[in-house]
């Protein structure tokens, strides 16, 4: 997991018909057994553009010596006037890998101890820009949640079809195949963590914009899952609403019926305790035949007890003294 500077954009403000020319419907929907989860990301589609920069010591950084930005919208591709002049090259996406600015250690002004060193000029700047994504469209979106169990964790919206990069076989591949690289498409995970507490007053709009932004982090995964990139953003929209279905409420009913049934067992046991008693005496001095002809003793005395119990507290009337055919 690798922390990033939220660089531009970070107002994500709802986006006007007139300026969505590409975008794509931005909800989803998971049918689980208790109901439907929806989630709408609508709001934080953008008419600016994000851009994260990858903290130094990622994987890139690390093992080959880039640092990279990101430029990421939500259901929509980038937009064109905010691309990065190495980008235009490239169709349109939702998601670009651009090569960062070298940071800027020293200058030809830059002062020494000794005063008399001057910094070789640093190399030139020649961005490269990868897309992470095909164009925004359904069939690049892939929906997730975060986690199975428990919908309220969030939801994961990942881009697929992207620009293919180098990946290292794993050791066994390489044993078998002699191949230590092959193409692989780039993929880019956007998991959106719910936080409902977020939005909740409208007072603290601009901080609780500025604290979600806080918590985003890029992560570019090392071997052997490098081109696959992730980001997380803590949101109030990632927070699910639920619904109920036909078959929620079917399993909710049986559910229901089952356990008005175990009660309604556990009621007859203990009002038939005494006969209950007497029959297992009589088990085990061998009176029964059978285990079925003593369960059929049983379930008759239950009956028995529940109808006697129920004319009693109907004001009596014939029979509601009741009779016993016990042994």
């Amino acid at each position: 997991m690798v922390p990033a500077i939220f660089v531009l954009g970070f107002i994500a403000q709802p986006a006007r018909s007139d300026t969505r020319s590409d975008a794509v419907d931005c909800t989803a929907a998971f049918v689980l057994d208790d109901g439907t989860y929806n989630y709408d990301l609508t709001p934080l589609v953008s008419r600016l553009t994000y851009v994260f920069r990858a903290k130094i010591g990622s994987y890139h950084y690390r093992y080959h010596g880039s640092q990279y930005d990101y430029l990421v919208n939500i259901c929509d591709n980038v937009h064109v006037d905010r691309l990065h002049p190495a980008c235009k090259k490239h169709g349109p996406a939702p998601a670009y890998q651009v090569t960062a600015p070298p940071q800027k250690v020293f200058t030809p002004t830059t002062t020494t101890y000794d005063s008399k060193y001057t910094p070789p000029p640093p190399p030139p700047y020649d961005p490269e820009c990868f897309p992470l994504s095909d164009p925004i469209s359904t069939s690049i979106m892939n929906w997730t949640l975060l986690n199975e169990t428990n919908p309220e964790d969030g939801v994961r919206l990942s881009y697929t079809g992207g620009q293919s990069c180098r990946k290292r076989n794993t050791p066994e591949v390489i044993k078998e195949t002699n191949e230590t690289w092959y193409d692989a498409p780039r993929i880019f995970d956007i998991e959106l963590e719910c936080d409902r507490e977020l939005g909740t007053d409208s007072r603290s709009f601009l901080t609780d914009l500025i604290n979600s932004g806080a918590t985003i982090n890029v992560e570019e995964r090392s071997p052997p899952d490098e081109c696959h990139y992730v980001m997380r953003w803590r949101s109030q929209y990632a927070c699910p609403v639920q619904g109920s279905t036909m078959g929620s409420i079917g399993s909710m009913l049986f559910k229901m019926v089952l356990l008005g049934l175990t009660l309604i067992v556990v009621l007859m046991v203990l009002m038939s305790f005494s006969s209950l008693q007497k029959r297992h005496r009589q088990w085990s001095n061998g009176e029964f035949k059978s285990f079925a002809d003593l369960l059929g003793h049983v379930v008759s005395d239950m009956t028995l007890v529940f109808r006697s119990k129920s004319r009693s507290r109907g004001g009596g009337g014939y029979g509601s003294k009741g009779t016993s055919h016990m042994l």
